[in-house]
């Protein structure tokens, strides 16, 4: 039987080679913003020779844009991207290739020469893995090599690996540094599509004053696999600029930002606001995956309340202006403050029962530390709330508009009817968007917003009131608003 023979001063030769090539850094921080915007630190201590380095990239980032970071005791010189051979992983298709993942591991090989087959047991040694050739060492110190088409069955020992690395040419980065070290560290940075993180609250109303307020995270990983990172999740989008630098999420005082081929220095300090977040270590995902994290649970303070909203009525083109009596849903809500130190990320909570079963669903609004917010529960049975609105005058060309056209004004009152059909008293809030100028109401808080149509202002209107059990109360109001004269 043949066998191929190759010296052990090849396979060294072989393996050296192989560790001269792009070194590449693992991913060591996430930081996740909504809507799908991550911003990536990798770290690893690089080998140098003759004061450079050599990293596979430069990564797909967004906007062309990435930084280079080292500690104190040196600096970046100069960075040159260009194209060399590099090794992307890859999953095993046949017993070549597990062979190849699995470098170091013992194995009993079975294969081919001509008519005859044998089986040969030892550890596969670290050759080039893209001659078709693999190695095993067998228990008396010999080799035995063998090409692609001859082996015919594997059988790792112990823990079985399917990735291999891959030989392509590609773009590579060479970093230059300022002093003759064998090895230092290098942190990369950049922002990325496809790491996304999205908030799942529930709430459990616990009593009239107390609710059981809980967060998780759901990661989605669509960008590569990465092994116990440090996470942190933001609650707002990143800001992003890319027609000036993009300003990395850092506060080291040595980088080197790079925009396509062009490389410059640039010392940033304190170059974001300080910025909080929800912080998980050790994750680790692949690739296509997800996962969810518990973020918190705590119980929190919460006062009751009702709450109906009332939109606008006005469409132009309708008059008379006119509303006929309708019936609007009042929510039982609970409203309490967010007292962490971090946001609320906008997302959806489940209300849930004692038996924590979801019974209702609605949006949790981005939300300041320190600031309050409302989640509706469920429909009000008890609490009837009915609104009407007629228009009791109207008077054509009034004025113009800056377009010189002629405006009518018209008048509207309206009245919005509270009915407590329970024996206790409630406290209710009433929420209405008008389009025009509020002229007669009670126990008002009118807002005027920056918006406006038809040279009318919109405004929110709010009543707060309490209704005792088994009562009633009205809410008159009168408006005025100007809109285009069709005379």
């Amino acid at each position: 039987m043949k066998k191929i023979l190759v010296s052990i001063g090849f396979v060294a030769f072989l393996f050296g080679y192989i560790k001269s090539q792009p070194q590449n850094l693992p991913i060591k921080d996430i930081s996740i913003f909504l809507e799908n915007i991550a911003f990536i630190t990798k770290t690893q201590k690089l080998n140098f020779e003759k004061q450079k380095a050599i990293i596979e990239g430069p990564p797909d980032a967004i906007g062309g844009a990435y930084w280079l970071g080292t500690n104190n005791s040196f600096q970046i010189n100069g960075i040159v991207i260009k194209k060399d051979t590099v090794y992307s992983p890859a999953q095993a298709k046949d017993f070549y290739d597990l062979l190849k993942a699995n470098v170091g591991s013992k194995a009993d090989v079975t294969y081919q020469i001509a008519n005859e087959i044998e089986t040969v047991s030892g550890e596969i040694l670290p050759i080039d893995i893209n001659t078709n050739i693999i190695a095993i060492k067998k228990a008396n110190g010999q080799s035995v090599f063998l090409k692609k088409e001859q082996i015919q069955q594997v059988a790792i020992h112990g823990l079985v690996k399917t990735t291999y690395f891959e030989k392509s040419l590609g773009d590579v980065t060479e970093i230059t540094i300022d002093k003759n070290l064998s090895d230092g560290n290098i942190n990369l940075m950049y922002y990325i599509h496809g790491i996304s993180w999205e908030p799942l609250y529930g709430l459990e109303v616990l009593d009239d004053s107390t609710s059981l307020f809980t967060m998780h995270a759901l990661i989605k990983n669509n960008y590569q696999d990465f092994e116990n990172c440090n996470i942190k999740l933001y609650a707002g989008n990143a800001n992003l600029n890319l027609k000036e630098k993009i300003k990395p999420i850092s506060n080291q005082s040595n980088l080197t930002v790079v925009n396509g081929t062009q490389a410059s220095k640039e010392n940033i300090r304190n170059a974001t606001p300080p910025l909080q977040a929800y912080e998980i270590n050790n994750v680790s995902l692949s690739k296509g995956s997800e996962a969810k994290f518990a973020i918190f649970s705590q119980k929190i303070t919460t006062k009751n309340l009702f709450e109906c909203i009332i939109p606008n009525f006005i469409e132009p083109g309708k008059a008379p202006y006119n509303y006929p009596l309708t019936e609007f849903p009042v929510y039982e809500s609970v409203k309490w403050t967010n007292n962490t130190q971090i946001p609320y990320a906008k997302g959806k909570v489940q209300i849930l029962t004692k038996g924590l079963k979801s019974i209702s669903e609605d949006d949790m609004p981005y939300t300041e530390s320190g600031a309050s917010l409302k989640i509706h529960v469920i429909t009000s049975p008890q609490i009837l709330l009915t609104i009407y609105e007629e228009q009791i005058e109207k008077e054509d060309k009034v004025r113009k508009n800056s377009q010189n056209q002629f405006l009518d004004r018209y008048k509207v009152k309206g009245l919005i009817t509270i009915k407590n059909a329970d024996e206790n008293k409630v406290y209710i809030e009433v929420y209405k968007k008008l389009i025009g100028r509020m002229t007669k109401t009670s126990m008002a808080e009118v807002i005027k917003t920056n918006e406006n149509l038809y040279e009318n202002p919109l405004m929110n209107v709010s009543w707060k009131y309490e209704v005792q059990g088994k009562n009633f109360q009205t809410i008159p109001y009168e408006y005025e608003f100007f809109l285009p004269s069709s005379k």
